[in-house]
Formats: C-alpha cells, structure tokens, sequence
C-alpha cells in the first residue's frame, strides 16, 4: 500500500536527554521507507542532522504533509499553534512523562508510525480559540491558542474588575484575578487546576471559569476603565480589552 504521507518533518526538545538518537532513529526509519525527512532546525544541530534538510519552523505548513513531535505536550502545543492554519496533522511520540497529547509511547513509536502511514489511524480535530487584545480599538496582540486563553491581572497586586460578553451580549460583570477560557482539549489543564469541569475533546463548546476566585486578595482595584471580555463561538473569536490586565494563549 503506497504511504499516505510522503513530506515528514520531525520535531524534538533539543535540551532533553537523550531526544536526539531517537530522532534519528525515527528519521533513518522514515527516509528507508521512501519518505522525504525535514527537521526543524531547532531540533538538532547541523552536525547531529546527518545530512537531512533542516528547516523554520514557520516554514513547516508549507513544506511537510505530517509532522512528528518527539516530547511533551508543550512542544505539542507551540507547534500545533503553527501548524493550525495549514491542516497539517500531528502525531505526538511520548518521551516517559504525563501527555495527554503524545500518546504514543517511546517503545512503539517505528511501529504507530508504520500504521499511520498506512492509513491505519483515526483522525481527530481539535478546536482552537483566536484571541486578540484591542486597546483604543488597536489590536495590539493575537494569537491562537490550543488549551486556553488567560485573561488575568498580570502585576496588578489586586484584584481586576471586567465585563464578559458573549457574540456581543453582556453576560456579567466580575471581580477576581482574572478569567480562563478553555477548548475541550484545555478543560484539564489550568481550567481543571481552577476548579472547572473537564469535558471530551469532542465537545464542541469553550468553557470558561473564574481564576482563583475564592482566593483574590482584597484591596482597591486599579483606578482604570473596567476591562471588557468579548467571546465568540470557539469557530470565531475571543477578545479582550483593558489597559492593566494581561492576556495569554497556551
């Protein structure tokens, strides 16, 4: 059966132990099979590459039709984040920690890898929120976030007051260190830590859930003009105005 995916590029956290002999291994594995292996240039030195093609990663989308991420779900996320516009699908090797994202043990990887070339796979989307933070109706910042967007008090050392809206309607106003709003994917990461229900990764809503309320300090609130949230569907937007509160994509 001829393989379904012939532009391979491999991803790793370079500063692990003992990631790059792996890498390598998986490359060599991949370039006997026929397939054409790119690594990110962050990945190994030119030295280690043994001669395949080193890339930006900003240049992934363009050139692979798969890509392989040997770590942990934060370099999963930083390159699911640049991948998104692309379509480009994603496989996760795990490196022998906790991933809710790299499932595929370190043992088994040649052989999943062999299946899901071999069309021997399920594909799963995941949702994603684009966030942007306006100020004086600039945009000042964006981003695509995998997990959740974070819109907290930042240095402020009390607590902030905001308004949430939803497709342009007020839903309430709030006083609290701030506010997270997940994807299904993100509902067990800081979502969970807050508190929050986890749900399926196919649940189609965002979730979002008040950071650390029972725990705001008490004190005055910063003498500026309340912050405002506004949420879209998870297919659309989310966008946050305020000039003292910071805002983060994972």
């Amino acid at each position: 059966m001829e393989r379904l995916f012939k532009h391979i590029c491999l991803v790793a956290r370079h500063s692990k132990p003992g990631i790059t002999p792996a890498l390598m291994q998986l490359a060599n594995h991949l370039a006997a099979g026929g397939a054409t292996v790119l690594i990110d240039k962050e990945s190994v030195t030119p030295d280690e590459a043994n001669g395949y093609p080193l890339i930006d990663r900003t240049d992934m989308g363009k050139l692979a039709d798969l890509c392989i991420v040997l770590g942990g779900d934060g370099t999963m996320l930083s390159i699911a984040r640049l991948l998104a516009p692309y379509r480009v699908p994603l496989v996760g090797i795990n490196q022998g920690r906790l991933g809710f994202m790299t499932d595929i043990p370190l043992h088994e990887m040649l052989d999943s890898v062999d299946a899901i070339l071999h069309g021997k796979f399920v594909p799963e989307d995941r949702i994603l929120l684009q966030a942007a933070v306006v100020r004086e109706d600039a945009e000042v910042a964006s981003a695509l976030a995998f997990n959740d967007v974070v819109f907290s008090r930042g240095a402020v050392g009390s607590m902030i007051e905001f308004e949430v809206f939803i497709d342009n309607q007020f839903v309430y106003s709030q006083r609290s260190d701030g506010l997270i709003v997940s994807t299904p994917t993100g509902s067990t990461a800081y979502s969970l830590a807050s508190a929050a229900p986890s749900c399926t990764r196919r649940c189609r809503p965002s979730r979002w859930c008040q950071s650390a309320r029972s725990r705001c300090p008490t004190g005055r609130l910063p003498s500026t003009t309340p912050a405002r949230w506004n949420s879209c569907s998870p297919a659309g937007w989310t966008r946050a105005c305020t000039s003292t509160a910071s805002c983060t994509a994972t």
